[in-house]
Parts: C-alpha cells; structure tokens; sequence
C-alpha cells in the first residue's frame, strides 16, 4: 500500500513560503529599478549643475554606478571629488547630487510601496 498524506498545515506553510519569495523578488526588482532611477536622477542633475560651455562627458556622472548587494542596491560614485561636489569643502559651496535624487526616489518607492505596487 502507497499513501500519501497532504496535511492541511504543511500546504499552508509551502503556500506561504511561495508568497514571501513571489513578494521578495517583486521587492527586489522594485528596488533595483528604484536604484536605477536613482543614478539617472543623479547623473542628470550632475549634467544640470555643470558650468555653461563645459564640455561632456562628465567624469562625476559616468562615474555613477549601481551595485547588487545581499539586501538591495547600492549607488556609487567613484570620482575622488565626488564626496566634495556633494558635500562641498571650506573652499567650495555643496551641489548635492545623490541626496536629491534619493529624495525624489524614496518618495516614489514609498508611494507605491504604500499603494501595494510590485510592479
């Protein structure tokens, strides 16, 4: 005799199980297009900032770049004054960069966050 049981609390637990990996690869897909739109936003206000008649390209934006990590994205610029550009020094007035196009992108990833969008 073969039998083969199927109890009602395993088949809850594997149902579960599908649904945070679905929900977690949603996220996570969200996130990286978030960390896309992140680097563009920055690359282009580095472009928007730029003095008149300097020529393109910029070593700042091309500079940019989107990094996989264990929980989401990362957002780096590699330039060396990349942290003075953004920060500015005693000598040099800040022209944040990163931070504005981070605040334009949290906002719209907690928007759809909070609308339930995984899309």
């Amino acid at each position: 005799m073969i039998e083969m049981r199927l109890d009602g609390k395993e088949a809850v637990e594997r149902g579960l199980e599908k649904a945070v990996s679905r929900a977690e690869q949603a996220l996570r897909k969200q996130l990286e297009e978030a960390a896309n739109d992140l680097a563009d936003l920055a690359r282009a206000q580095i472009l928007t900032q730029r003095q008149a008649g300097r020529v393109t390209p910029s070593v700042l934006a091309e500079s940019l770049s989107v990094a996989p990590l264990e929980t989401g994205f990362s957002v780096q610029a590699s330039a060396p004054h990349a942290v003075f550009v953004e920060l500015g020094t005693a000598r040099m007035a800040a022209e944040p960069f990163l931070q504005p196009a981070f605040d334009e992108v949290v906002t719209g990833l907690r928007t759809a966050l909070s609308k339930g969008d995984t899309a």
